[in-house]
Order: structure tokens, then C-alpha cells, then sequence
């Protein structure tokens, strides 16, 4: 399944696309700005999303809001309490900083299970 990741944060991107590579996932970015998300929404069509909430003080609810109108399951990455997303976004799944293998493993298997793709 191909998954985008978003987050602002390097060494964390490269820890989840290494770990993503080795459940058997493509990775699509990642990207560290809303703007590159979006534009890989457009060019990669993901079938899954993880998304930091917040980067570098600009939350995600633009790239959730397109991924929501493609019906692209997502998981929310925070480092904070739940009410950092969105209240339209308060039923989607969430990843809690600092995540494990086994976090992340869980929240994409529940991923794939709501994807279309």
C-alpha cells in the first residue's frame, strides 16, 4: 500500500518510511510542509496517510481535508492531546509521539483495513 507521510521532523520521517519499507509498504514523501503535501497528494495518490499535526506551527487540516473528499484513510500523529486535531477530525485514528514499530504496525494495519485501494 502506498502511504504518505507527513512530518516535519527528518530523522522521524526516515524511521517511519524505513519502517513502513519493512512492513512491506511503498512511501510515498515524505513531506515536511502542508505544500508538500499537497503536491504529493496530486502526483502519488496515497491509499493511506500518517500526518503530524502540527508543522513547524501550521496544523495539517488542509492536507486531512483533501485526503477526507478522496476518502484516503489517515491516522493522526501528535505529540500532544487529542484535542490538538481538528474536531472534524476527532474520530480518525491517532498515532501518539513517541511511537514504537508496534504502534505504528497497529495503526496501519487499521489503515489498510479502511482503504479503498
Amino acid at each position: 500500500m502506498r502511504i504518505l507521510v507527513v512530518e516535519d521532523e527528518v530523522l522521524i520521517s526516515m524511521l517511519l518510511g524505513d519502517w513502513l519499507s519493512e512492513m512491506g509498504h511503498e512511501l510515498v514523501g515524505p513531506a515536511h510542509t502542508v505544500a508538500e503535501a499537497l503536491a504529493l497528494i496530486e502526483t502519488n495518490a496515497p491509499a493511506a496517510a500518517l500526518l503530524d499535526v502540527n508543522l513547524h506551527g501550521e496544523k495539517c487540516d488542509a492536507i486531512a481535508d483533501v485526503l477526507a473528499a478522496r476518502n484516503v484513510p489517515m491516522a493522526f500523529a501528535t505529540g500532544s492531546h487529542a484535542d490538538a486535531i481538528a474536531e472534524r477530525f476527532s474520530g480518525s485514528l491517532t498515532l501518539a509521539k513517541p511511537y514504537d514499530f508496534d504502534s505504528v504496525s497497529t495503526v496501519v494495519g487499521k489503515l489498510m483495513s479502511r482503504s479503498p485501494a
